[in-house]
């Protein structure tokens, strides 16, 4: 084999490599890191309103997935939801406040909750504070809110 002979196949083996062995030129845009995963699971909790009362939220705070919830109302005989972030090896934890609101439009006491998720999988409510013609109770995700009697 001459030293044209071995060129002419160096060439050749850059090209196909080159070819065939090319990464995508395709680019995809670049999200901002705003300290959330990228593909964010998470947890749902649930509140129900079993009472006569209204709960009107007067404060949100914590790892909901964003986006933070919006200011809402639970009717009687209603429930709102809540996404809780689940981020690998860390415990997230999302507040809610809540105006117990009677008939008349007044405010009547207030709930005041902390919806958590541990490192080794654990979630439920925490925290409660009641005050008011109102209790809880829990099971698992799921809090029921009931006139006292």
């Amino acid at each position: 084999m001459n030293i044209g002979m071995i060129l002419v196949l160096f060439i050749l083996i850059v090209v196909v490599a080159q070819t065939f062995c090319k990464e995508s030129n395709r680019t995809f845009p670049i999200q901002p890191d705003n300290g959330f995963p990228s593909i964010a699971a998470s947890l749902r909790f649930e509140i129900r309103n079993d009472s006569s009362y209204r709960l009107s939220t007067i404060s949100l705070s914590g790892d909901f997935e964003p986006p933070l919830p919006a200011q809402h109302t639970i009717p009687p005989g209603g429930f709102y939801r809540y996404e809780v972030l689940v981020i690998p090896r860390r415990a997230t934890v999302a507040r809610v406040t809540y105006a117990v609101v009677g008939n008349d439009g007044a405010s009547v006491g207030s709930l005041s909750t902390a919806m958590y998720r541990t490192i080794y999988f654990g979630a439920g409510f925490e925290s409660t504070i009641i005050q008011g013609p109102i209790f809880e109770q829990t099971e698992g995700r799921i809090m029921r809110v009931y006139d006292r009697l």
